[in-house]
Parts: structure tokens; sequence; C-alpha cells
């Protein structure tokens, strides 16, 4: 198996960072014909991925406000 995983914050955008390791993540699922799973090992579906995206978007609003109670 292959593992990928986003450690986050990162360096660019996190949305753009996820939908560039999912992109990748596909591809790779393609050519070795296999199954894009989950943290839990589940098959990702499309439910999952917004979850997925749904997480980032949280990350980052929780970052925005520790932010500016420190600033």
């Amino acid at each position: 198996g292959i593992s990928l995983f986003l450690a986050l914050p990162v360096a660019i955008n996190s949305q753009d960072a996820f939908e560039q390791m999912l992109t990748v993540a596909q591809q790779i699922r393609g050519a070795l014909d296999g199954e894009l799973k989950d943290d839990h090992r589940n098959v990702m579906t499309a439910q999952t991925i917004e979850h997925y995206r749904q997480r980032i978007k949280d990350f980052e609003l929780r970052q925005l406000k520790s932010a500016s109670s420190h600033g």
C-alpha cells in the first residue's frame, strides 16, 4: 500500500494542497488499479472527500481565530 498524508498548516493554500494530493492519489489508484481509502481504511467516496475539505476549512478558521486573538 501507499500512504499519502497532508500535515497542516502547509506553506501553500491548504485547499490547493489537498486538491493536488487528491489528484495524485487518484492517478496512482488508476495506474495501479487500486482503491483509494480514508484514514479509517474505508473506501473513499465523494462524501468522504467533501468531509476532508470541510475539515480543512474548519482548521483554517481555527488558525485565523487563534492568530487574531494573539495579535
